[in-house]
């Protein structure tokens, strides 16, 4: 660094200014001295505002501000360059992470529109391939999975080099599923595992895994002893092969890694669990919602939710919560401001999945209608008995733990019956489970509180 550093400011001595000090705010940045590196930008802006470096300045300052989490100040820097230098090769760039921002507020209709378009003006853009890729995961929300074929297309028969080709693949293989073809998913997969170069790709065997199962119609049928612990109850999977545990009416939660366990206290009893991708584990103890940046406390119209038993985060940051007291579910902003009061009827819990289905489970646990996060309802069952819990594996295949949890049911993501058994065949064992969660390689986890273990099917 220190290197790189001499040679920048080696160069600038026969440099005009301008360039002078846009290379020496770069040699800042490369030695990780980004206030002084900021200055230098803004230096340069101030001085040279007709400068050919005006637009590349402001583009590092804007992504400074965005890697900082400022996305607010971020804006204003990217928009003057949208709006001042539209031509420049700095625009591009400016238009990606303006469509980042927006898709990260919650924004997608404005996102998509801003990404689409990235890809029409800018045909020889560098950045071709990322926007490809918000483009595809904006329509695989949306449900529109071919569309987004198309976009990860662009990106898997253009751009091998991409730092998102493989997730490219991974996002098509979800897409090809989806649409009732688990033959090309593999396909994908397969794709994944060539690329690694013979390296074990833990993510693509787990892929692999899944795919099979619900093409070759493996059903699960054997069960182990996974842990060990007093009044295991709320399940929860994170990333990396971590299970959360909570145990019954003790103010803690235990993580089970590979290889390691550990516990977390909170300040009381836990109330709900819910693992969101990129943020961490975020736990209910009724009165307040903890996550791994701090607590939460939500109101709605001037009084606090009392006892949260079941909530969700949305893609764009929006936070659904239940509360027992008033029987209401309340949806609230990224910034924890109400934005409205749904009676979804007798409630007993509410599940996401990945596509942004809401499973609601109602009717003293007899009922599970699906809705959209509009609130348009478009499947309800009422042929299982006494639900105890909802979880969803990573090609949105729906586990259920029936009959009081004794029964197993499995439904295709589709909502077709896959599998359903009785537990006692698999487990050989009468006791009644207590929750149920998935991980990404689909297999199942049961707590059972008497039995004081975690079981493992597969």
């Amino acid at each position: 660094m220190k290197t790189l550093l001499f040679f920048l400011l080696i160069g600038s001595l026969t440099s005009p200014n301008d360039q002078r000090l846009y290379e020496s705010g770069l040699a800042f940045e490369a030695n990780q001295n980004y206030e002084q590196a900021m200055r230098e930008f803004q230096l340069l802006l101030e001085q040279y505002p007709k400068s050919a470096y005006a637009d590349d300045a402001l583009l590092e300052i804007g992504r400074y501000h965005f890697k900082q989490g400022n996305t607010e100040k971020a804006k204003e820097f990217l928009n003057r360059i949208v709006s001042d230098y539209g031509k420049s090769d700095s625009s591009d760039n400016a238009y990606l992470l303006l469509g980042r921002i927006q898709l990260k507020d919650g924004h997608e209709d404005d996102a998509y529109n801003t990404f689409f378009h990235l890809k029409g003006a800018f045909p020889e853009s560098d950045v071709l391939d990322e926007d490809y890729f918000y483009l595809s995961i904006i329509s695989s929300r949306r449900g529109q999975f071919k569309k987004a074929l198309y976009f990860l297309s662009q990106i898997y028969t253009r751009f091998s080099e991409s730092p998102v080709f493989l997730d490219s693949l991974f996002q098509a293989a979800y897409c090809y599923y989806r649409i009732g073809e688990p033959q090309e998913a593999l396909k994908m997969i397969s794709a994944v595992n060539e690329e690694g170069k013979g390296k074990v790709n833990l993510k693509a065997e787990d892929y692999t895994r899944t795919l099979l199962r619900f093409f070759l119609k493996r059903h699960y049928s054997h069960a182990k002893q996974y842990f060990q612990m007093d009044n295991p109850s709320l399940l929860e999977t994170g990333e990396a092969g971590d299970l959360y545990v909570e145990a019954k009416k003790e103010r803690f939660i235990q993580t089970i890694s590979p290889g390691q366990t550990r516990r977390s206290n909170t300040p009381g009893d836990v109330r709900a669990l819910y693992f969101q991708k990129g943020a961490g584990l975020w736990v209910s103890t009724g009165d307040q919602l903890i996550s791994p940046s701090g607590s939460v406390r939500l109101v709605a119209e001037g009084d606090p939710l009392g006892d949260i038993t079941s909530f969700f985060i949305t893609n764009s940051g929006e936070i659904w919560a239940f509360d027992k007291k008033t029987g209401i579910t309340y949806v609230f902003s990224k910034e924890h401001k109400l934005i409205r009061k749904l009676v979804m009827g007798d409630v007993d819990f509410i599940k996401i999945r990945r596509d942004g289905l809401i499973f609601i489970v109602k009717n003293n646990r007899k009922t599970m209608e699906i809705r959209t996060l509009e609130g348009h309802t478009i499947k309800q069952f009422n042929n299982f008995d006494k639900i105890v819990d909802v979880a969803f594996d990573p090609l949105d295949n729906i586990c259920l733990l029936t009959d009081k949890g004794r029964s197993l049911d499995i439904l295709t993501s589709d909502f077709h019956v896959f599998q359903s058994t009785q537990l006692q065949s698999i487990t050989h064992s009468s006791s009644r489970y207590n929750h149920l969660a998935v991980d990404r390689g689909s297999n199942i986890f049961l707590s059972a509180s008497r039995e004081k273990e975690i079981l493992k099917v597969y």
